[in-house]
């Protein structure tokens, strides 16, 4: 190991003699004369053997805590966080952004379904000769309200666009997910009330996730739609209800589960 040489002894331009202690207050290396001399007048600093100097920060000379199974610098730790917590803003201000461009998109175009309404109107009113304006008129009109439609689709979409969205599992998956809580994914369902659940509002990994969404509300019989939902981990125990043409079972022990959003 590099010897290390004493700090105090160089300020007093004395030949330095071996450091064998740190100082995490004034960040110093001492010598054990100096320790017990000049450095014991700083009576709040409590120097420590330098072979402890590795359990502080080498950026911010603080000793390093126990931070879940690790030891951590506080700064450093704190620094990190808040980097992570603006990549996170910046990315839902995109998302924010994008959003307000896509009702503005929207704005214009029911402005334009207006103007072609009044358009149409008017259109009726004139002679048969003029028929073939008219139906032109109308795909417009058609168009722009499927346009219109889809761009309602997309706006209710953005509103649920979170990093958390990270995957679109099959029906059968939900088991093997549901022990880590608060992830969120996306399945595709179609509602049938055949199925054996338990719980209500939360419901069990084990639950036919089909006749859970009938139950929740989210799906009608037969009707087919992607649904968000989230893990919950354990909960200890289930209620069972009825509601939406669905009756849920009871469940008394602890279980993983799941609830839609």
């Amino acid at each position: 190991m590099t010897e290390i040489s004493c700090n105090f002894c160089k300020i007093q331009n004395k030949t330095p003699n071996t450091a064998k202690f740190f100082c995490g207050d004034c960040k110093m290396d001492l010598c054990e004369a100096c320790s017990t001399t000049i450095h014991k007048l700083l009576i709040h600093h409590n120097p420590e053997e330098i072979s402890q100097k590795d359990n502080y920060c080498k950026i911010h000379s603080i000793k390093l805590i126990r931070i879940k199974n690790d030891y951590k610098c506080p700064i450093c730790t704190f620094e990190t966080n808040m980097n992570q917590q603006e990549v996170m803003k910046q990315r839902m201000n995109d998302l924010l952004n994008e959003k307000e461009k896509m009702q503005r998109q929207c704005k214009s175009l029911q402005i334009a379904i207006e103007e072609l309404q009044k358009a149409l109107e008017v259109s009726k009113q004139r002679e048969l000769n003029h028929q073939s304006n008219y139906e032109d008129l109308e795909l417009r009109y058609y168009d722009l309200v499927n346009k219109s439609e889809k761009k309602e689709e997309i706006i209710g979409e953005a509103d649920l666009l979170d990093p958390k969205f990270i995957k679109e599992i099959q029906p059968g998956e939900i088991r093997n997910l549901c022990s880590l809580p608060n992830k969120r994914y996306k399945v595709r369902l179609t509602g049938v009330t055949s199925g054996t659940v338990y719980g209500s509002a939360f419901y069990t990994d084990d639950s036919c996730m089909h006749t859970a969404a009938v139950h929740s509300g989210k799906l009608k019989t037969g009707e087919t739609k992607v649904l968000f939902l989230e893990t919950k981990g354990s909960r200890s125990s289930y209620k069972g209800t009825s509601q939406n043409g669905v009756t849920t079972r009871d469940w008394n022990s602890a279980w993983n589960c799941f609830q839609f959003l």
